[in-house]
């Protein structure tokens, strides 16, 4: 008898393959994700259960192993939270969002008895507003410094699972304080409060299509998030009524275009520092004109929110050398009297410097909006809003595309450096590297960050 099971993670099947256990750890693997089995094929993954732990570690680890091969699957298609998520009747979604171990799955277990359970561990959202749903066994601490207790959803008392469309209602975050109120507390976060809380509990933020303005559409769609700060999880089961009567998200905003930046020549070799952003994924200008900065790095990528003379210096950071960004920041802000503007700035853009915001070279990517087929050694590059005709890329220009794709973003140095790989004369390679992502920055197919 075949010891394999396909279960549905956030819409991806993945198929356990369980050959290396016994028949009645099998047994065990079936009864703890009976609600998530599937009977479609084939499987989008495979993972396999070691032979190596007992049974309470190996429906632990397998637990993990399912989530993160359904978060690599479905990277770039789907907004995925660390959230549990519960539904009504109606389909309507709140996904409740809180780092490992703060109370997630004690909230989804104790809202079950009301409302359709929908995951403890991760919920994905489309950028239309659908939910798509992940019914893994909830994952429970009966012992501390023991593995997670894997307990099947199949006989939760809710709502009784049906097949009706889910749609996210509200985003909350979850704020479990044992010295927090008796009764929730609910508090409307603004756009920058939002994405500084949900950035870090994002898997694959950055190749989240469109980025933050996607999630910024999809925030403005339902009302903007909410910070719930509370006790004990009994206390919530009467906030997330009020919660799911808001409209679910319906004629959601595409996200806009990312405006890139456009190469205006190689700054003068004059020996001045010149500063530039770094390879950033995305920008979003939020509230009071604070910017909020994606890129690369951890599990999902890095968030951060540039606010008080931020801004100023984000703006000016083109290749602007350190008197030019100091006007600038000037020209915004003023001069107070006592204050030593230029050390204040020198601190700040060293910190910058220091956490991989700012950088002292620019930095590429691709532009919205533009596919390509690479066929052996050339790239053909064409534009969804039809716009420009389509481009073939062969050689150098081929190499750069490949490495831009791959990449999203990155630093000029190490393009230059992967086209002069196997080239002996790196300053020609260097020149003409830059040459060529001038004219494809005029194409409108790249630019800078």
């Amino acid at each position: 008898m075949s010891q394999r099971v396909i279960v549905e993670a956030l819409g991806a099947l993945i198929e356990i393959d369980a050959t290396a256990r016994s028949a009645a750890s099998f047994a065990a693997i079936q009864a703890a994700w009976a609600a998530g089995t599937s009977h479609r094929s084939p499987a989008d993954a495979t993972v396999a259960v070691s032979a190596e732990h007992d049974d309470d570690v190996m429906l632990s680890v397998l637990s993990t192993d399912v989530t993160l091969a359904a978060l690599a699957h479905r990277r770039g298609e789907l907004w995925m939270l660390h959230a549990a998520g519960l539904a009504d009747e109606q389909g309507r979604t709140v996904a409740l969002v809180a780092p490992s171990g703060t109370g997630k799955t004690t909230a989804a277990r104790v809202l079950s008895r009301d409302l359709a359970y929908v995951s403890d561990e991760s919920v994905g959202v489309d950028p239309q507003g659908g939910v798509v749903a992940y019914r893994k066994p909830l994952s429970i601490i009966e012992i501390d410094d023991a593995p997670k207790t894997q307990v099947s959803t199949a006989t939760l008392p809710g709502v009784p699972w049906h097949p009706t469309s889910l749609r996210l209602a509200k985003i909350a975050v979850l704020d479990r304080d044992p010295e927090g109120p008796d009764e929730p507390v609910i508090m409307p976060l603004d756009l920058a409060e939002a994405l500084a809380l949900l950035g870090p509990q994002t898997s694959y933020f950055c190749d989240l299509p469109g980025g933050l303005r996607a999630a910024a559409a999809l925030l403005e769609a339902t009302g903007g998030a909410v910070r719930i700060r509370y006790r004990e999880a009994e206390t919530l089961r009467p906030v997330m009524r009020e919660l799911l009567k808001s409209d679910p998200a319906h004629g959601v905003k595409p996200a806009e275009r990312r405006a890139l930046r456009d190469f205006t020549g190689s700054a003068p070799n004059d020996g001045r520092i010149r500063y530039h952003h770094a390879a950033m994924v995305d920008e979003l200008l939020v509230d009071g004109g604070a910017i909020a900065v994606l890129r690369r790095g951890g599990e999902g990528g890095e968030l951060r929110v540039l606010d008080g003379v931020g801004p100023a210096i984000w703006e000016a950071a083109h290749g602007a050398d350190f008197e030019e960004i100091h006007a600038n920041v000037v020209a915004v802000h003023g001069a107070p009297d006592g204050i030593d503007t230029r050390a204040v700035l020198a601190d700040t853009l060293s910190e910058l410097l220091r956490d991989g915001t700012l950088a002292n070279e620019p930095s590429w990517c691709l532009a919205d909006g533009v596919h390509w087929v690479t066929e052996q050694d050339r790239t053909t590059v064409f534009t969804t809003d039809g716009g420009n005709p389509a481009v073939v890329f062969e050689g150098v220009s081929h190499t750069i595309w490949q490495a831009l794709a791959a990449e999203i973003a990155i630093p000029q140095s190490v393009l230059v450096r992967r086209v002069a790989k196997n080239a002996d004369a790196v300053d020609d390679v260097r020149d003409d590297t830059v040459a060529i992502l001038a004219k494809m920055n005029r194409q409108g197919l790249v630019g800078l960050t």
